[in-house]
């Protein structure tokens, strides 16, 4: 139905991406990229396209086709940050740490909120040593107020035997959503 539906109105992106998320759900990478393929049509909206062509080389083990991809993506919408995410961690897995953490970087650069930035790079930071790096984007995550972000933080602070510390970034975490039952716990 749907691949009836994508012949019938090529120019309908929704439609084209739903058959696309079919055949990457039933591992048929080759189909998805296909139908991918020929809906680009040189616009911005073509950045989801680029990105769930990446996923599939993704999914098949294919670092350099997924990073082409990631970085068309990229390329085609600069604000799309997952793209940025999916960089880094492709260089992460090659082994190009310092190219991975720049991406990380570079993405902070337009959105410094970005949860997920910050705690790969504090990670990446302990990792290797770079204390002062830690505690700067440990704190800047646990700062966004989100319950990944100060839960992380708080960890980092009780390894560092900070436990005051940690304790005010779970108290000014609750204060920001005294909702979220995840940091009473």
């Amino acid at each position: 139905e749907l691949a009836s539906a994508v012949r019938l109105a090529p120019e309908q992106q929704d439609t084209r991406r739903m058959l696309a998320l079919y055949y990457i759900s039933r591992n048929e990478y080759a189909k998805a990229i296909d139908v991918l393929k020929k809906g680009i049509r040189g616009e911005r909206t073509d950045a989801v396209l680029y990105y769930l062509m990446a996923e599939s080389f993704l999914r098949q083990n294919n670092l350099n086709e997924a990073l082409k991809y990631f970085v068309k993506t990229k390329e085609t919408d600069p604000k799309y940050d997952l793209a940025s995410l999916k960089i880094a961690s492709v260089f992460f897995m090659q082994g190009k740490q310092e190219q991975g953490a720049q991406e990380l970087r570079d993405l902070l650069d337009h959105s410094p909120d970005n949860g997920q930035a910050l705690l790969m790079l504090a990670s990446f930071a302990e990792m290797n040593g770079k204390e002062s790096d830690a505690r700067k984007y440990f704190g800047r995550a646990g700062e966004t107020g989100t319950p990944d972000g100060v839960i992380a933080a708080a960890q980092y602070y009780q390894r560092t035997n900070d436990a005051e510390r940690a304790l005010q970034v779970l108290k000014d975490g609750i204060n920001k959503s005294p909702g979220n039952v995840v940091l009473y716990e």
